[in-house]
């Protein structure tokens, strides 16, 4: 299999994957990617999302909605932005268990001093 086709089936296996994504999983070298998924990309087999990192999505054949793919391309912006928000949520929920893990270590602690050395 060409390398360039090898892109084309990870990017159509894994929607919305980047080029350090890409080189990490084939083990292809980050000029060699860069140049086949600009090919891909004028020959209209992918598209990158306008966000950095770019992330790229393997078009339909036929356009969606009639309107040369452009439906299809705001719906891959809106899942980005949906993924971008997901992240947010979780560094939040990451911050919170964080939390909890001090406060539950701190009280942990203060368990184990009363218990050795009695109540203060």
């Amino acid at each position: 299999m060409k390398r360039r086709e090898k892109i084309l089936d990870y990017v159509r296996k894994k929607p919305m994957a980047t080029v350090e994504e890409i080189t990490g999983e084939l083990g292809i070298n980050y000029e060699t990617v860069i140049a086949s998924l600009s090919t891909l990309e004028r020959k209209g087999k992918i598209k990158a999302t306008d966000s950095s990192p770019a992330k790229y999505v393997v078009l339909p054949k036929k356009p969606l909605r009639g309107d040369n793919g452009q439906g299809f391309m705001d719906y891959v912006d809106g899942l980005s932005r949906q993924n971008q928000e997901l992240k947010a949520e979780i560094n939040r929920l990451r911050g919170e268990l964080g939390e909890c893990r001090r406060k539950l270590a701190k009280l942990a602690r203060r368990i184990v001093r009363e218990t050795i050395y009695g109540k203060d």
